[in-house]
C-alpha cells in the first residue's frame, strides 16, 4: 500500500499537537477513529458525572473527525464504547439512539475500570467507510508521517 493512500485526520484542536496519535487515519476509504474523551477542543473535560453530556461531547468530536474526511455519522459501520460506570449507560444509549437516525451500526461496549481523562465516563472510537477519501481540508491531506 502506498504512503499516499494513508491520510491523517487532524480537525485542529490545539490540545493534540503534542501527542503520539492522531485523531483520525484514512487507509484508502476507511476511516479509524481514535477514541474519542469528553473533551472540548481544549481539552477540558466535559460534562462532570454527567453520561449524556460527555456522551454529545463524544459524538460531536467524532462528527467534526468525520467532516474533515469528507464524511458523517451517516458513513459510520463501527462503534466501540468503553464504559466506567454502566448505572446511567442509558444516557449513552439515548444520545447514540439520536445521532445514528437512518440506520444503527454494529456496535460493541466494554466495560473498564477508569479512562485516561480524569472524570471521563466513556471513551468511544469509530470506523467509516468513506465515500470521498480526499477531503477539501488542508490538514486532512496529509501523507502518514507529516503531522
Amino acid at each position: 500500500m502506498s504512503m499516499n493512500s494513508i491520510r491523517v485526520i487532524d480537525p485542529g484542536w490545539p490540545w493534540d499537537d503534542g501527542l503520539s496519535f492522531v485523531p483520525g487515519v484514512c487507509v484508502g476509504s476507511t476511516l479509524y477513529v481514535s477514541g474519542q474523551l469528553p473533551v472540548d477542543a481544549n481539552g477540558a473535560l466535559v460534562g462532570p458525572e454527567d453520561m449524556e453530556a460527555q456522551a454529545r461531547c463524544i459524538f460531536e468530536n467524532i462528527e467534526k473527525i468525520l467532516h474533515v474526511a469528507g464524511a458523517s455519522l451517516d458513513d459510520v459501520v463501527k462503534l466501540t464504547c468503553y464504559c466506567t460506570d454502566f448505572k446511567d449507560y442509558a444516557a449513552y444509549s439515548k444520545v447514540r439512539g439520536e445521532k445514528f437516525t437512518k440506520r444503527f451500526t454494529a456496535s460493541t461496549t466494554v466495560g473498564v475500570p477508569s479512562l485516561l481523562v480524569p472524570g471521563a465516563l466513556l471513551e468511544v472510537d469509530a470506523i467509516a467507510l468513506v465515500q470521498n477519501p480526499v477531503a477539501s481540508d488542508g490538514r486532512s491531506n496529509k501523507p502518514h508521517g507529516q503531522i
